[in-house]
Order: structure tokens, then C-alpha cells, then sequence
């Protein structure tokens, strides 16, 4: 039986100390555009969707995240159930596989490549180089010591047609993986995830407890380790994101620890927000590290370089005390801004009654605006066609609602991912219907493309 991905969500906002209910969009209805007869736009669609189509297979596609490329393109990193049919021209080899899908500045596929073993592997991330792709992810396929939790993956592919150059396999008798990637001004490549593995042959230092952060360094040439680093606790660690700033790296994570490198922190119950810079040989910068939460669960911690100084951070939360305040219900989404040394300045938590979150893609150079992308299961959200939907939201500097809107069909949508286009944004989701704002599917999840337009 394939696996299938899928989140539930739901929608609310308010003004940064507190949270506002959302009952409609932000948005004006217009009709809709005319497109090509593979991006067809459905005749009652919302006035922000341009066009739509689906990408994959029988067998079901997830999606992971999207970037822009050097060429005007777009690069999904997408896992795949194996079937050579529909958009995906090779067979897998079991288990789900890597999936990668080059796209024009048009939304047209250019090409696309599966990659994996026997068992299952997942990309998570993908970021170019200045001579190819790289991307990073867990795989079962091939064990450094054990198959059975998965070891980290990290696989740089040829720019034209994505034949692999050079591939690591790293990690130990624990769990491992990579879950987020940044190449270095200096065309270096930098990985951010976690592992368990006591006995990880490629640690620079000891692990510290049950889990750790895990940050390394590789050349781009042919994936030489540069240095390799966990970080943490005594309880369990967590490096979701890692982008460069400054010279230095900024990462984004979860914490359940207060000790070990936390020390001075204060956990404020479940998993925490825990964010903290290194410079550009893996030491932590001292003071940089903060702790954000509540009595509840954070995760999915995403953080970018504001233009106009300091930076913006996405969390998923369930808490409403503490930092939070305002959950509408069971899981929202929390967007906070912060000064150069991390002090919160303003916030603002979105969600429903139901189960939401958002997690954080774009700040506009020009405008200012923060762009997110997640999911909604909230009737009240203006769009929501059932199940979970695809929603979007676009605010102000201010944090102030500029666009609002639910996207999707009958059987349930995953909005993970977006890249700035013209006139607005491509966004990469994970969906089940057909119909509604969906046409196209291949029969099971596919990978929809939405281009956006503000």
C-alpha cells in the first residue's frame, strides 16, 4: 500500500499580540484568466488563481519544497510511488523515491528523474549550486550501518538533465536524516537536520543526548566533508532550517532541552522554538541562541532576513500561553517578527477551530509583504472546498492581512511550498482531488502547481 501524506488544517488571524478570526478574504473577485489547456483555471475560480495543473503519476506524488533557479525555471523536489507513467518517465525502485521536476519560467516540465534504491527514500530539500543541483533527504535504500530508521542523504545532480555527480550517505545506527540545505556564498554546501546515532562515524563531536541537532558542511567539487557538528541537550534537538546571513548561519529548530547547549534557556513545555547562529566553521555564536514557546507543541520552524532589518520566523503551535497568545484552535500558524539579536518585536498567531498551519516562503525586496504558504481545514476561511485545503496568506510589513484564501477540492490538499513569479507566486502542494479548483489529477496524490497572481 503507497503512503500518503496528509495534514489537516484551519484558518484565523489576528494583530500581533493577539489573533483575529478570518470569516472572508482579504482578496477581491475577479473573473478568472485565460490559460493554455494544460494550466486550465477553473471558471469559478478565486481571483488569485491564475492557473493550475497536476504533475505525477498512478502510483501518487508528494511535494517537498520549490525553489527558483539561476534560468528563470523552477526546481521541485517531490517523492514518487514508482509508477513510470503520466509525468514521471522512470521506474522507481521501490518504496517511494526522490522525485526532481525542472520546470521552465512558465510552469512547463523541461525534465524529470527519479532517484533511490529497493527501500524508501524522501527528499525533503533541494538549492542550486553554481555548476548543478543539490538536494538532501533520508534513505532506507542505502545503509551506512542500519536501514531500518534511515540515514542521512545528500545528492548533487547535473543541472541538464539531473544525472547524479556525486551522492553521501552518512550517518550511523540511529535515526538520521537532513531535512533542509543552503549553499554557501562561497558555493559551499551547508545541511541542517538531526540524528540519534551514537556511534555516527562523521561527528566532529559527541552527541549530547537523546537526539541532537545536526549541522555539516560539504564542499560542492565532490561532496568532501569540510566539518560536521551536533548540537543540543540532554533531551531531544531538532535543526529544521538553515540559511545564510552575513557570513554566518542562521538556524531554525525545535528543543525539549534546557542544559548542555542550552544552557541559560528555559523550556517552556513539549517542544520549543529554538533558534541560534553559527559562524562559518560550526561554532555557536555566543548569545545568539533563544528559546520561543508555550505549555504546547512548536515545530516547523522557518526564519528569513527582514529588508528592512531583522528577521521574520513561521511556527507551527498549539500552545496559547507563554509567548502565544491567540490560538484559535488546536494547531495554528505563529508569525513572528524579531530584532538582530532574536527579541520579539511583533507577532501575529493564524488559524480556525480547526487544525491550521502556514509555514513561511517569501518577504517581497519591494513591498515588504510576507508571503506564507500551508493548509486549512477551517470552514470559515473564504475558498475552503472541503477536507483540508491549500491556503495562502499574504501580509503587510505590519503583519496586517492582505490576501487570504483557501485553495483546493473535495479530497484534501497540502499546500508545502512557493517561489516568487511574475505577478506573483508559483505555489507546490500535495493533492487528492479533482475537482473544485483541481483538474488533472493522475488518479492518486499528485503534485499540483498553482501560479498565484496579486
Amino acid at each position: 500500500m503507497k503512503f500518503r501524506l496528509i495534514a489537516f488544517i484551519a484558518v484565523v488571524l489576528l494583530t500581533n499580540y493577539g489573533c483575529k478570526k478570518i470569516e472572508h478574504s482579504a482578496d477581491v473577485e475577479t473573473a478568472p484568466a485565460t490559460s493554455a489547456s494544460n494550466m486550465r483555471a477553473p471558471s469559478t475560480a478565486p481571483s488569485l488563481l491564475e492557473w493550475q495543473k497536476c504533475l505525477g503519476s498512478t502510483s501518487g506524488e508528494v511535494p517537498r519544497e520549490m525553489k527558483r533557479t539561476s534560468d528563470g525555471g523552477y526546481i521541485i523536489a517531490a517523492n514518487s510511488g514508482g509508477s513510470n507513467n503520466g509525468d514521471v518517465t522512470t521506474t522507481g525502485q521501490g518504496g517511494y523515491d526522490a522525485w526532481i521536476v525542472k520546470l521552465s519560467s512558465a510552469g512547463i516540465i523541461e525534465w524529470t528523474k527519479t532517484y533511490g534504491g529497493a527501500g524508501y527514500d524522501w527528499i525533503i530539500d533541494v538549492a542550486e549550486t553554481i555548476d548543478g543541483y543539490v538536494f538532501c533527504g533520508t534513505t532506507h535504500s542505502f545503509p551506512v550501518v542500519n536501514s531500518t530508521v534511515g540515514n542521512a542523504w545528500l545528492v548533487k545532480i547535473d543541472k541538464n538533465d539531473g544525472r547524479v555527480l556525486w551522492e553521501k550517505v552518512v550517518g550511523g545506527s540511529g535515526r538520521d536524516n537532513f531535512s533542509s540545505i543552503s549553499v554557501t556564498a562561497a558555493n559551499e554546501i551547508l545541511v541542517a537536520g538531526s540524528t540519534k546515532s551514537t556511534d555516527h562515524p562523521d561527528f566532529d563531536n559527541s552527541l549530547k543526548g537523546g537526539g541532537d541537532a545536526w549541522i555539516a558542511k560539504y564542499s560542492n567539487d565532490n561532496g568532501t566533508r569540510v566539518w560536521s557538528k551536533v548540537y543540543g541537550g540532554t533531551l531531544n534537538d531538532d535543526a529544521s532550517y538553515i540559511v545564510e546571513y552575513n557570513g554566518n548561519f542562521i538556524i531554525g529548530g525545535v528543543t525539549t532541552s534546557a542544559d548542555g547547549d542550552l544552557s541559560g534557556t528555559v523550556n517552556k513545555g513539549g517542544n520549543d522554538v529554538w533558534i541560534f547562529k553559527v559562524d562559518p566553521s560550526g561554532e555557536v555564536i555566543p548569545g545568539s541562541q533563544k528559546v520561543f514557546g508555550g505549555s504546547g507543541e512548536e515545530s516547523q520552524t522557518r526564519i528569513l532576513h527582514n529588508p528592512n532589518g531583522g528577521f521574520v520566523m513561521s511556527v507551527i503551535t498549539t500552545s496559547n500561553d507563554g509567548d502565544v497568545s491567540g490560538n484559535q484552535g488546536s494547531q495554528d500558524g505563529w508569525v513572528v517578527k524579531l530584532d538582530e539579536n532574536f527579541n520579539i518585536t511583533s507577532k501575529i498567531c493564524l488559524g480556525g477551530s480547526s487544525s491550521d498551519y502556514l509555514r513561511l516562503q517569501d518577504i517581497d525586496a519591494t513591498s515588504k509583504d510576507i508571503f506564507l504558504v500551508g493548509s486549512t481545514s477551517s470552514k470559515s476561511i473564504s475558498g475552503y472546498k472541503g477536507n483540508s485545503d491549500v491556503w495562502v496568506v499574504r501580509l503587510s510589513e505590519g503583519l496586517a492581512v492582505k490576501n487570504s484564501k483557501a485553495l483546493g477540492g473535495q479530497w484534501g490538499e497540502t499546500g508545502w511550498s512557493a517561489a516568487p513569479a511574475t505577478g506573483g507566486y508559483f505555489v507546490s502542494a500535495r493533492t487528492a482531488s479533482n475537482n473544485g479548483d483541481v483538474s488533472g489529477n493522475h488518479g492518486s496524490d499528485d503534485v499540483w502547481l498553482v501560479k498565484l497572481k496579486f
